[in-house]
Order: C-alpha cells, then structure tokens, then sequence
C-alpha cells in the first residue's frame, strides 16, 4: 500500500477507503500493523513484519478469455 501525497494543493490525501480494504481481506490487524508502521518509520522504530493472506481473486480477473483492446 502507498499514497501519492506529494504536491498536496490538488490532491486529498485520503488513506480511509485503502485501509478499509485491507481490513476487509487481511483484518484489522493488518491494517493496525500498517497504520503504527508509518509512523514507526518516521521516527525510526521497529517496524512490525506481517505474514500476508493470500486475496481470493474474482472469476472476472481470472478468466483469460477477455478480449483484449
């Protein structure tokens, strides 16, 4: 997960619905350890590794009969 935040005068920084997501499919500790991560690296703490689960894909993104443009 990243954010665009640079050159914030056109730009929201909105992380809301992207940490939501990662509740959904990971859990909420997931999205904890990301949240306290971000600011252990700004001030130089241990960051928390994570063991990832694996996202269930949809039949749409797998079916490789799509016609491509």
């Amino acid at each position: 997960m990243a954010s665009d935040a640079h050159y914030m005068e056109n730009r929201d920084y909105v992380m809301g619905q992207a940490f939501a997501q990662l509740a959904h499919e990971q859990g909420q500790n997931a999205a904890d350890i990301f949240d306290e991560n971000a600011k252990a690296a700004i001030n130089g703490d241990y960051i928390q590794r994570l063991a990832m689960q694996p996202i269930k894909r949809s039949a749409f993104l797998l079916n490789t009969n799509v016609k491509r443009l």
